[in-house]
C-alpha cells in the first residue's frame, strides 16, 4: 500500500500524525493533477472545467478513509494520460512504459491497477466502435505488460484465505452508490446536489456541443461504459469492502477532463472561473464546519479516555437504533485515536496479515477481530454468555472477520458503548462498571480482568 511506504518515509522528517497529514494532502494534490493531465493530453492544452475538479476531493473515499485508494486513484489517471501519450510510441515502449506504470498501481492500490486495464480496455473499444477501424495490438500490449504483474502475484506471500464476493444491498444502493465521488457527509446538502447537476449538465452538453471532436467520443463511451459497470461491483471481494464507490469516485474526474477548452469562450471562462472559486469556498468551508462539529466529539473523548490505563484491551460497542445514526466511518474506528499515545489494543481495526504491516501480537492474536467492525448490544450479550461464545469460537466468518466478542469478559479490560446522545443504562450490570460518561459514549470498566501490558513491543497490537 502507497500509505505504507511513504508516510514512513515522511515521518523521517516529520512527526508521524503532520507527515499523515502531508500523504492526504499529496492524495488530493495527485487526483487533481491527474484530471489537469488528462486533459492536457486530450486536447493539447488545460481549459477551466478541469479546476472544477477540486469541487469533488471531497468524497465518500476521503471521508471513509480510503486514503490508498485516494492516491492510487490520482496515480491512476496520471498513469492514464501517460498511456494517452505513449500510443505515438512503438509498440515496445508503450508495452514496457505500461508494465512500469501497472507495477507502481499494483505497489499502491491494486484495485487501481485493475481500473487502469479497465480503462484502457473500454478506451481501446470505444475508440475502435467509433473509428469503425479494429486492431489487436492495443490489447496485445496490454496482455503483455501484465505478464510482470502476474509474476509479482506469484511471488507474493500467501495470507489466509480471503472469502468469497458479497453483492451486498439491492441494485438500488449500488446505483446511490455512483453519486459516492461527490458526496462527503450529508446526502441532501444542497451545494453537493448543485456541484453534480452541474457536472451531468457539462456532461450532457460537451456530449453533443459542435466542438466535441470526433475522436473525443470515445472518452465519453469509457465513462459511460464506467458508469454502466459500476451498480454490479460487489460491495466486498478479497477480503476488502466498500468497492461499491471505487469507480465513482473516478467519474467526476473523467468526466470534467473530457471537456474541449473551445467550447469555452475567453470571456465566458473568466467567468466560469469565478464560479467555480466560489462553490469551491463555500463547499470547503461547509465540510469545515461539520467536521469541526465531529472534532469536538473526537476532543471530548480523547479527554474522558484519561481513565483508559495506557496499553489495556479495548473493545468497542454500539447502540442499535432506527433512523440517523452517528456510527458512521469516522465513529466506528473512535477507540484506534487512544493508539498512538496508550498502545492500546483494538480487535476490529483492520489487520490484514498479507496485506499491511500491523500485526496482532501472540498474546492478542487469538481476540483479534481482523476486519471486523464495532460490536452490537446483541453481540455483547451473546458474548458474555459461555454457552454461546463457545459457539462462536467455533463459528467460520466471511473473510478475515472474527469473532472477537466472545468471552468478552474475561480478554478485555474496558467497553466504550456508543449511543445516540441519551443516557443509557448499563449494557451488562453483571460485568461493567461505568467510569466516565460522554455526550455520546460511556466508558466502561470491564469486571475481574487484572491490566497487564508488554511495554517492549508499543508497535505491535
Amino acid at each position: 500500500m502507497a500509505m505504507d511506504l511513504i508516510v514512513p518515509i515522511l515521518s523521517i522528517f516529520l512527526p508521524l500524525t503532520l507527515a499523515t497529514k502531508a500523504f492526504v494532502m499529496l492524495s488530493i494534490a495527485l487526483i487533481v493533477l491527474g484530471t489537469l493531465m488528462l486533459s492536457k493530453q486530450i486536447h493539447g492544452r488545460i481549459g477551466v472545467l478541469p479546476f472544477a475538479s477540486l469541487l469533488f476531493v471531497y468524497n465518500m473515499a476521503l471521508y471513509e478513509g480510503h486514503i490508498n485508494y485516494l492516491f492510487a486513484s490520482g496515480l491512476m489517471l496520471v498513469s492514464f494520460a501517460v498511456w494517452l501519450k505513449l500510443t505515438d510510441y512503438s509498440n515496445r515502449v508503450q508495452t514496457a512504459s505500461l508494465s512500469v506504470l501497472l507495477i507502481a498501481l499494483f505497489i499502491s492500490h491494486l484495485f487501481a491497477m485493475g481500473l487502469l486495464c479497465l480503462c484502457i480496455f473500454c478506451y481501446e473499444l470505444a475508440k475502435a466502435f467509433t473509428l469503425r477501424k479494429f486492431s489487436i495490438q492495443p490489447f496485445l500490449n496490454l496482455t503483455i505488460a501484465l505478464v510482470p504483474l502476474a509474476l509479482l502475484w506469484l511471488l507474493k506471500p500467501a495470507g489466509p484465505p480471503s472469502g468469497g464476493w458479497d453483492y451486498g444491498y439491492d441494485i438500488t444502493t449500488h446505483i446511490v452508490a455512483l453519486l459516492s465521488g461527490a458526496f462527503f457527509f450529508d446526502e441532501s446538502d444542497i451545494l453537493t446536489m448543485i456541484c453534480l447537476c452541474a457536472l451531468f449538465i457539462v456532461f450532457a452538453i460537451v456530449a453533443f456541443h459542435k466542438n466535441t471532436r470526433e475522436g473525443d467520443k470515445p472518452f465519453f463511451l469509457l465513462v459511460f461504459a464506467l458508469i454502466i459497470i459500476s451498480p454490479f461491483v460487489p460491495e466486498t471481494m478479497m477480503g476488502g469492502s466498500r468497492f461499491v464507490i471505487r469507480i465513482p469516485i473516478l467519474i467526476p474526474f473523467l468526466i470534467l477532463a473530457i471537456p474541449p477548452p473551445a467550447m469555452i469562450s475567453h470571456r465566458m471562462s473568466q467567468y466560469f472561473l469565478g464560479t467555480i472559486l466560489i462553490l469551491i469556498t463555500c463547499r470547503t468551508m461547509n465540510i469545515a464546519n461539520d467536521w469541526l462539529s465531529k472534532n469536538q466529539d473526537f476532543s471530548e473523548f480523547i479527554a474522558a479516555s484519561q481513565v483508559i490505563s495506557a496499553g489495556s484491551r479495548v473493545i468497542q460497542a454500539r447502540q442499535e437504533s432506527t433512523g440517523k445514526v452517528i456510527f458512521d466511518m469516522p465513529y466506528r474506528h473512535l477507540t484506534e485515536l487512544l493508539i498512538p499515545d496508550k498502545y492500546i489494543f483494538v480487535p476490529h481495526m483492520a489487520k490484514i496479515p498479507d496485506q499491511q504491516p500491523i500485526a496482532p501480537s501472540k498474546e492478542t492474536a487469538s481476540i483479534d477481530g481482523g476486519t471486523a467492525s464495532p460490536i452490537t448490544l446483541k453481540q455483547l450479550q451473546d458474548g458474555s454468555d459461555p454457552v454461546i461464545s463457545k459457539t462462536l469460537l467455533n463459528t467460520k466468518m466471511d473473510g478475515w472477520q472474527k469473532p472477537y466478542w466472545a468471552f468478552w469478559p474475561q480478554n478485555f479490560d474496558y467497553l466504550v458503548f456508543l449511543h445516540m446522545r441519551e443516557p443509557q443504562e448499563n449494557p451488562s450490570p453483571d460485568h461493567l462498571k461505568l467510569i466516565k460518561a460522554g455526550s455520546f459514549f460511556d466508558i466502561y470498566q470491564i469486571q475481574g480482568r487484572r491490566l497487564a501490558f508488554d511495554y517492549s513491543t508499543p508497535n505491535k497490537q
